[in-house]
Formats: structure tokens, sequence, C-alpha cells
């Protein structure tokens, strides 16, 4: 008997702890779920501008939830290359050619001559946007039409201010929405002057953003292809550890290249400068002529100083 009530008992504590544990966890995972819910609404309203729609909010969230493609990244291309040509026309005519036949555009263009102590050669310096899609076909071009002796190229990514700006845009385009709704409703002449006023802020805001948007798009479409070129009387190629012989010979040939073109130069300037060196021979000559003449007369007067007095013989005594 005292065996069966035992087990009873025992029975009875076992069911109301199974109770109790039940509800405990019930109410830990309603909580934990309640902040889970209650966790990421707070993040995302603390991300998210005031006044967007709920079409906003899901388009928000699930951009947030998914990661951007690598495809749908926002990244601007630039590209530098020091280029060295011996047709220094031809390969402008071409380039300026492809460039249009691309789809691109020159932004800067400039060309200088080095005169006549420079042999006369020329640089260009030209800045091509080119789409995005097909800028390693138009280095490739240039590599083809010239040497490239120089190349860098960055990219910057600029995906993350791209889409604050789109969300700050459809921030104030539903600010400027509400305030419009206001402005018809606006009854005071006060109320009409605070809503135009904050509505004319709103529109500028609204302006520079989609201006700074426009800009976004048109250099992460258009890459920048940046070019200086150099006309050279010859190509030097840069060779990956070139042996002794060929640096010596490369070193022997720069040297009789240079002295060539010192005595070239000295030619030049000698022919140039040869009616400023006439007038200064000119000069320099009168100089001499003129600095003899005053020595050979100061000589002549010492001469005289130096000769005794001749004595008159009448003037003698007996």
């Amino acid at each position: 008997m005292k065996l069966k009530r035992w087990t009873a008992g025992l029975a009875w504590i076992a069911l109301v702890c199974a109770l109790i544990t039940a509800c405990g966890s019930t109410n830990k995972s309603d909580i934990a779920a309640e902040r889970e819910n209650g966790g990421s609404a707070d993040m995302y309203t603390s991300e998210t501008a005031p006044g967007e729609t709920g079409e906003g909010l899901e388009s928000d969230l699930t951009l947030a939830a998914t990661p951007i493609p690598d495809d749908g990244r926002k990244r601007i291309r630039r590209i530098t290359m020091d280029v060295q040509t011996k047709e220094f026309e031809p390969l402008l005519s071409s380039l300026t050619q492809t460039v249009s036949e691309m789809g691109g555009y020159l932004e800067t263009s400039e060309i200088q001559n080095n005169g006549y102590y420079g042999g006369g050669n020329r640089y260009a310096y030209m800045v091509a946007r080119i789409p995005k899609d097909q800028v390693d076909d138009f280095v490739k071009v240039v590599g083809d039409a010239a040497l490239i002796a120089n190349k860098q190229e960055t990219v910057e990514d600029v995906t993350l201010a791209y889409t604050d700006t789109q969300s700050r845009i459809k921030a104030l385009e539903v600010e400027q929405e509400r305030l419009m709704a206001l402005l018809e409703q606006a009854d005071t002449l006060d109320s009409i002057i605070a809503l135009e006023s904050r509505l004319t802020e709103v529109r500028y805001e609204l302006e520079a953003y989609m201006s700074q948007l426009r800009t976004y798009d048109n250099q992460v479409e258009y890459s920048y292809i940046t070019m200086n070129i150099a006309e050279v009387e010859r190509l030097v190629e840069v060779q990956e550890r070139p042996s002794l012989w060929t640096r010596m010979k490369n070193g022997l040939s720069d040297t009789m290249h240079s002295i060539a073109r010192g005595a070239e130069n000295f030619a030049v300037w000698f022919v140039v400068n040869l009616p400023y060196l006439l007038i200064w021979a000119a000069a320099l000559a009168l100089c001499a002529l003129l600095l003899r003449k005053i020595a050979r007369k100061r000589r002549i007067q010492k001469a005289k100083k130096a000769e005794p007095t001749a004595v008159d013989p009448e003037k003698k005594t007996p």
C-alpha cells in the first residue's frame, strides 16, 4: 500500500516537473523568437531613412539579406599608359577613330611640341572614355599600334556609395510626396511658408543626389584610359633580366645615340644662335681694338717720360 502511494506521488511529481519544463521551454522559445523578430526590426529601422514606404522596406530588407552579386557591383576602372611611337600623327588618328568606333569619346586631348632642341619630337596627353566591356580590347589595340612602356590600373568600388545614394533619393521622394500632401491641406500662412521652404530644400537635395547618381553611372559605364604618348626616334623595349652582353650592347648603343643626339642639338643650337654669336664677336673685337689702342697710347706716353732732357750747347759756360 505504501509502495503504491510512493509510486503515485512520484508520478505526480514527474508530471508537474514535465509541465513546468514545457512551459519554460515555450516561454524561452517565444522570447527567443520575439527577440529575433524585434532585433531584426530594430536593426533595419536604424539603417533605414525615415519616411520610406512598406514596399521600400521590403525591397531594402531583401537587398540586405542577399549579397550583391559580383557582376552587379559598381566599379570605376582607371588605366594609365606611357606610350612610345615613331609614327605620331598616324597613331593619334588611329586611336581617335578606334575610340569613336567603340562608342567612347575623348575627354581630354593635348599635343605639345618639344621645340628645336628636343629634335622636334612631340608629346600628346589623351584621356579617353571607353565602355567598360571594351576596355581590354582598346588596350590591345594600343599595344599593337605602339609600345606601351608603362601601364598602371586602379579599380574603385563605389557600390556602397551608389546604394546609399539610391536610398537617400527614395527617402527624399517620399518626403517630397508627404510635403506636397501637407501643403494641399495647409490653411495658415506660416504653415504654407514652412512647408514650401522645406520642399525647396528637399528638391535641391534630391537634384544633387540624382546628379551624383548620374555621375556614378557615367564613371562606371565609361572607364578612364589616360595615355601619355611620346614621339621617339627608336623604340626601347623592356626586357626581363637581360644578359651581360645584352646590357653592354644596349649601354653602348645608348651612349652612341646620346653622343649623336648631343652633336645634333649642338649644331642646331649653334646655327640658331649664330646671329647672336656674330654680334657678340663683333662687340668683343671692337673692345679688343679699343683696349689695344689705349694700351699703345700709354706705352708711348711712358716712353716719352723716360727719355733724358737734351742740353743746349750755347748755354754751356766756357
